[in-house]
């Protein structure tokens, strides 16, 4: 019995480098039940892991939290009923994107109002509320 194989060698993309943030997170200032949305967009080679981090502690997925990223490389994190989720939405919110040409950090910093509604450098710094789409798809051959 003889076998017979030809091993092919992928050296992968031609250019490795580390993540980089190509879109900034603006420090927010939350009423009170209101939703959280953050999201930036990263550029990496080879594939980017993406973990969001809040005072330090990992962000874990929930019923109220919700963390996506995509093949164009958008990530976002989404805190739905922020009160319900237990501690609220305050602090320090970093997301760090690893792969093997390295790591790098964003953060921003999100605070509760109850005052009126602020502008700060002409943008509304509220974030007032979204919405989550599930989209499931089913192909048929």
């Amino acid at each position: 019995m003889a076998s017979r194989f030809l091993l092919v060698a992928d050296e992968g993309p031609e250019e490795h480098f580390p993540p980089r943030f190509l879109s900034q997170l603006r420090n927010q200032e939350l009423r009170a039940e209101t939703n959280l949305l953050l999201h930036t967009k990263i550029s990496a080679s080879p594939c980017v892991a993406v973990n969001w981090y809040r005072n330090g502690c990992k962000v874990r997925p929930s019923s109220g939290v919700h963390k996506y990223f995509d093949r164009e490389g958008n990530a976002t994190l989404a805190i739905v009923d922020p009160e319900g989720t237990g501690g609220g939405v305050e602090g320090n919110y970093t997301c760090v994107a690893s792969n093997e040409g390295g790591e790098n950090t964003i953060s921003v910093q999100v605070t509760r109002s109850e005052g009126e509604q602020e502008k700060e450098d002409g943008y509304n710094i509220f974030v007032n509320a979204f919405l989550l789409l599930y989209i499931t798809c089913q192909f048929s051959p």
